[in-house]
């Protein structure tokens, strides 16, 4: 039993970064969910509205060093030689149950075209053997809220059951999910009270 909990650690990592399934979200849930899995690679898609300017959700988006704040396993983000399009992130996530804990590491190549997309490509290879991440932000038609798609392809270093493995990849990234959603709507409200 103890050998399965790092693997559940690990994949539980890649869903709270980046930074997430069934054949949708539960009736009224703002983040609906797309998930596949086929011999360990996960191919899986997120979606939310949120009542937010398309430059509070891009600002929030790409504010990578305070993902921690808010996305709780994840614990460091260091950035290198960021620009207007392009950056490296190094990143840490840890998590656990207990006594067992687990981290996973990325190095990921960020290009960005501001306010349209994020591209994420881990060259690290620590963790994963491929992990490749996209946001795509399209604005509501009255400009009063933003469409926000997450797609990530992934392969990591891991093993274990199947179903397991799944369960935590969902649970992961939906949390991801949700917690940005919370963040854009934070900064949002924050804005318009002042």
């Amino acid at each position: 039993m103890r050998k399965i909990f790092p693997v559940l650690f690990t994949i539980a990592f890649l869903l709270s970064l980046c930074p997430c399934m069934g054949a949708g979200s539960p009736s009224g849930d703002p983040v609906t969910l797309a998930f596949h899995e086929k011999q360990g690679h996960f191919d899986i898609t997120g979606h939310f509205s949120v009542d937010a300017n398309l430059e509070t959700a891009w600002k929030a988006l790409t504010d990578f060093e305070h993902y921690p704040q808010f996305s709780h396993e994840l614990k460091k983000v260091s950035l290198n030689n960021p620009s207007l399009n392009h950056l490296v992130a190094e990143e840490m996530a840890e998590s656990g149950i207990l006594f067992f804990t687990q981290k996973v590491y990325f190095t990921l190549d960020i290009h960005l075209k501001p306010e349209k997309y994020i591209l994420s490509e881990d060259i690290g290879h620590k963790s994963f053997v491929s992990y490749k991440s996209e946001w795509n932000l399209e604005p509501g038609d009255d400009g009063k809220n933003v469409e926000l798609t997450y797609h990530l392809l992934a392969e990591g270093h891991f093993g274990g059951p199947a179903f397991m493995a799944n369960d935590t990849f969902k649970g992961g990234i939906k949390n991801f999910l949700e917690s940005m959603r919370k963040e854009i709507l934070r900064r949002q409200e924050n804005k318009s009270s002042k």
